[in-house]
C-alpha cells in the first residue's frame, strides 16, 4: 500500500500545483490577518484533494489497472484515506497553532470546530465516489461543500448576524474553560469517528461495485 500512497503524492504534485499555491497564499494571509473565511477556504481545498485524485485515477483507467495488481480493494480505498490524513493533519496543526497565537485559549472552541470541519468534505463524499464513481460523486461533494459553508458561516458569524442564540452560546462556551475544552475534545473525536465510519463504508461500497 506504500506504493499507492507514493503514487498519489506524485499525482498530487503534478496536478494540484495551483491548488497548493492558493492554499499557501491563504495560509500566509491568515497567519497575519486571521479571518474565518480563510479557514473555511483552506479546509475545503484540502478536503477536495483526495476526490480530485480519485477522479484522475478513474479518468485515466488506473482504477481498473490497479485491480490487476497485487492490491485488494481494501488497499485501494485505504490508500486514499491515509493520503487524506497526511494532507489534513499537518494543515490542521498549522491552523491550530496560528489560531492559538492570535486568539490564545479564549476561542478554544474554534479548534474543535476546525478539526471537525476538516474531516467532513472527504468523510461525507468519498463513500459516494467509491459507490457511484467520480462523476456522480462530484455532485455530492458540491452539495456537501455548500452545506458546510452555510453551517460554518452560521457558526462563525453568529454575532455578526445579531443572533441572540449564537452570541449567548459563544459567550457561554468562552466563559467556561472546562466546557470549551470538552467541546474541543468532543468535536475532534466526532471528526475522527466520522472519518473512520466513512472509511469502512467506502471499503464496503467499493467491494460491491463493478469497475
Amino acid at each position: 500500500m506504500k506504493g499507492l500512497i507514493i503514487k498519489d503524492f506524485y499525482l498530487f504534485a503534478s496536478t494540484s500545483k495551483s491548488m497548493l499555491l492558493l492554499v499557501a497564499v491563504f495560509a500566509i494571509i491568515f497567519a497575519f490577518y486571521p479571518n474565518d473565511f480563510f479557514i473555511i477556504y483552506i479546509v475545503i481545498c484540502i478536503g477536495s484533494i483526495v476526490q480530485s485524485l480519485y477522479s484522475y485515477d478513474e479518468k485515466s483507467g488506473w482504477d481498473k489497472y490497479a485491480l490487476t495488481l497485487p492490491y485488494s480493494r481494501t488497499h485501494l480505498v485505504s490508500s486514499k484515506y491515509i493520503f487524506g490524513l497526511l494532507m489534513i493533519v499537518p494543515v490542521d496543526v498549522i491552523l491550530v497553532l496560528v489560531t492559538l497565537f492570535h486568539y490564545g485559549s479564549s476561542k478554544m472552541y474554534m479548534l474543535g470546530i476546525l478539526m471537525l470541519l476538516s474531516f467532513i468534505p472527504s468523510a461525507f463524499t468519498l463513500p459516494f465516489f467509491f459507490k457511484l464513481g467520480a462523476e456522480k460523486g462530484r455532485i455530492t461533494y458540491i452539495i456537501v461543500v455548500l452545506l458546510m459553508a452555510v453551517i460554518a458561516g452560521m457558526v462563525f458569524y453568529a454575532d455578526g448576524f445579531n443572533s441572540d442564540f449564537g452570541g449567548k452560546a459563544e459567550e457561554f462556551i468562552m466563559s467556561n474553560n472546562d466546557i470549551a475544552v470538552r467541546f474541543t475534545i468532543i468535536s475532534c473525536f466526532a471528526g475522527v469517528l466520522i472519518y473512520a465510519v466513512s472509511w469502512l463504508l467506502s471499503i464496503r461500497f467499493y467491494k460491491q461495485r463493478e469497475v
